[in-house]
């Protein structure tokens, strides 16, 4: 529990969640706030865009004086909103307006960002039972609409229908997203190899055939030895040996992971079961 004084930060500045980025003036004056942690490169673009938000706003005043359906008019009128505090839904409202709108060479740009910023927001608008089907449901369109990724936001968006897909144990859509991430990106400047590798090593274990995951998995740990990833792979390795009667096996994969990653937060749950499996 919070004291009554670290309770006053919260109460100033009327933050409802956690994370809350607050852009503020030298004098203090909050110019603009948004959630949830970022990259660097995403971070520093939110930053310029909050600084940006009074002008987005009166520029987007200008535009829809003139024309009420100006597509650059509720691009920047959103654009803005997005960053003040208390005007989230109308930001997406304008969101939604674009991108319900005939897609064309001139607004293209407008819609992939209207687009992508109603799934990233989609934590911040529905409940934890609905939000990721939401979110999902714009990640989808993107996908849809943006085939050469002139949004910058399309292999990001492959991954997290991916990742949604395992969590289904829809592993036939999983793969489908992921190959067509390495696709984009054979060089894997996203980032995402061993992410990818590691959920389609695991993937047969929803199908109860632990033997081919098991397989898979030491295939895994051998190539992204070094991958943050590579501790828990020892575990679900164990695991896949455990439910294929494999109780030595089991033993050598727990007994790796304490070997090789003695840091890992696995480490602990590794050496009670251990010591279990020795028992026995």
């Amino acid at each position: 529990m919070l004291a009554e004084e670290e309770k006053e930060p919260f109460k100033k500045h009327n933050i409802k969640y956690l994370p809350t980025m607050l852009i503020l003036t030298p004098e203090g004056r909050e110019i603009g706030r948004f959630g949830d942690f970022y990259p660097p490169q995403v971070f520093i673009e939110k930053l310029n865009e909050c600084a940006a938000a009074e002008d987005n706003l009166k520029k987007a005043r200008e535009l829809l004086s003139k024309d009420p359906e100006s597509e650059q008019g509720l691009f920047l009128n959103a654009l803005g909103n997005l960053y003040k505090d208390g005007k989230l839904a109308d930001a997406c409202s304008d969101f939604e307006k674009l991108a319900q709108k005939e897609l064309t060479q001139a607004n293209k740009a407008c819609i992939f960002k209207a687009v992508w910023m109603l799934a990233d927001t989609a934590r911040l608008r529905f409940d934890k039972k609905t939000w990721v089907k939401e979110r999902n449901k714009y990640l989808g369109k993107l996908v849809e609409i943006d085939a050469k990724n002139e949004s910058g936001h399309l292999i990001q968006a492959l991954y997290k229908l991916g990742a949604s897909a395992m969590v289904q144990k829809d592993t036939v859509l999983m793969k489908k997203r992921f190959d067509r991430i390495r696709e984009l990106d054979p060089q894997d400047n996203s980032g995402y190899a061993d992410d990818m590798a590691y959920a389609q090593a695991y993937a047969p274990y929803y199908s109860k055939d632990y033997r081919s995951a098991a397989a898979n998995l030491e295939k895994f740990i051998q190539k992204y030895g070094k991958s943050e990833l590579a501790p828990a792979a020892c575990s679900k390795l164990a695991v896949c040996w455990y439910r294929a009667k494999e109780k030595q096996k089991a033993i050598e994969a727990l007994e790796k992971l304490l070997r090789d990653y003695p840091q890992a937060k696995e480490v602990d749950s590794a050496r009670k079961w251990l010591k279990r499996l020795k028992k026995k």
